[in-house]
């Protein structure tokens, strides 16, 4: 998705990271009316909200003008990717340890 944005023309590019915002919060939103089992409901609700944070983020850095590569580039460097990740990696452990794949693509 991120290697089709184009480089030469800022205002495409600006929609298209907008446009990526704007897919993150309704993936977020889906993903809060999940209720999820009792026993998994703090695992949950800690990628819920991590995600939203990392969307908070990523939708901040876009709105300040940085391009493509920046904005990936200091979202690599920011404390919210590596939350994002480690909660989705406790929701795999949670489900590996039960021997079900929750089929999460966890942030590398």
């Amino acid at each position: 998705m991120v290697e089709n944005l184009p480089t030469a023309d800022p205002e495409q590019e600006q929609r298209k990271l907008d446009d990526i915002v704007n897919m993150m919060k309704r993936s977020d939103a889906d993903l809060a009316r999940i209720r999820p089992p009792q026993e998994i409901k703090d695992l949950h609700d800690e990628y819920v909200s991590a995600s939203e944070a990392f969307v908070d983020e990523f939708q901040n850095v876009v709105e300040g003008g940085a391009g493509t590569d920046e904005v990936f580039s200091r979202l690599a460097q920011g404390t919210t990717a590596r939350r994002l990740q480690d909660a989705c990696l406790a929701l795999r452990r949670y489900g590996l340890d039960r021997g079900i794949d929750l089929d999460l693509e966890c942030l590398a």
